[in-house]
């Protein structure tokens, strides 16, 4: 009579002394005249220390046993057992195996086909780790991203998930084979507006007139940072510093709404440019009536009170973005 080895078992308790990730199931016949669940053996998982998941209480594992049918063999995991993208959360013991031969359940419809979650399950060729909710990181042939809400999570039902359109905030470092910026649109653009370093100036900004080029070589890699709110914190900051060490969650979320409102706000790069250049020309070329009198209303000056009013007095020159400490 054949024996097996390797057996799908409910999780009863994950908790241990030793922080080894050591879980409890029953397996049978080894662990029938065991009666106390607390006192039957440990099993091992088989993931390096290096990748943590470990499955929740009620949830299916698959327990390999070093030595069938003996009671005190070395055992070992690996799960939790989860059967569909929609389940990450948690996925019944009863329910997981649906595509076990025999099981009686059959598998809920799949979410690939619904259009409220493209984009939402990895490609076959990508490598991803996945959170139990609305994170992961994910790599593909060329980028790497790191996502949090991309997918969200239905708190009142957790089995129910859709891509989210909205506010996401994510990661994405790529490189771009062959550029993503070629060098034959950096001379083609050169040539329609004339600059003469080998590079292009941006693409219809207007920031020619103001003498900043925002020249751009060929681009070949990116990083894009996208959120609802970016904060840029340095640890001890002498002008201004928050708690970025907690312990549970390294900076918690009454931090995060004082940096939000309490970091300063970052410039808009060109429109710093536009103020400084404007009070650079009127500096240069205002002029005075006679001594210790104000300028004359003249020569960049009133253009220069425009821009203050827009920029400065309206706060149109801070973004409420980006922040820093």
């Amino acid at each position: 009579m054949s024996v097996q080895c390797v057996r799908y078992c409910k999780v009863l308790s994950i908790k241990d002394d030793t922080d080894s990730d050591l879980i409890q199931v029953r397996i049978e016949p080894e662990d029938n005249g065991i009666k106390n669940d607390k006192k039957l053996p440990y099993a091992y998982p088989l993931l390096p220390k290096a990748f943590h998941v470990k499955p929740k209480v009620g949830e299916g594992v698959l327990v390999f046993v070093a030595i069938a049918d003996d009671a005190n063999s070395q055992r070992y995991y690996i799960g939790p057992v989860i059967s569909q993208d929609q389940k990450l959360w948690y996925d019944d013991y009863q329910y997981a195996p649906t595509f076990m031969r025999g099981h009686e359940y059959d598998a809920d419809v799949a979410i690939s086909g619904e259009k409220e979650c493209n984009g939402i399950l990895p490609n076959d060729n990508d490598i991803c780790v996945r959170g139990r909710k609305n994170a992961e990181m994910q790599i593909t042939d060329d980028d790497v991203r790191i996502k949090s809400g991309v997918k969200l999570v239905e708190e009142s039902n957790k089995y129910e998930i859709k891509f989210n359109e909205y506010d996401p905030a994510y990661i994405k470092i790529k490189y771009h084979p062959g550029g993503l910026i070629k060098k034959e649109d950096v001379k083609e653009n050169r040539r329609n507006i004339g600059d003469q370093k080998g590079y292009f100036t941006g693409y219809g900004t207007g920031n020619e007139n103001f003498g900043n080029k925002n020249e751009i070589k060929q681009v070949n890699s990116t990083v894009t940072l996208v959120a609802d709110k970016i904060n840029l914190l340095q640890n001890n900051s002498e002008e201004n510093s928050f708690v970025t060490t907690d312990r549970e969650n390294l900076i918690d979320d009454d931090e995060l709404k004082r940096a939000i409102t309490e970091a300063y706000k970052l410039p808009y790069g060109e429109k710093l440019v536009d103020i400084l250049t404007v009070f650079i020309n009127a500096f240069v070329k205002h002029t005075h009536r006679f001594s210790m009198l104000p300028p004359v209303e003249a020569n960049g000056i009133p253009e220069l009170n425009e821009k203050k009013a827009i920029l400065l007095d309206n706060k149109e020159l801070l973004s409420d973005t980006v922040r820093i400490n």
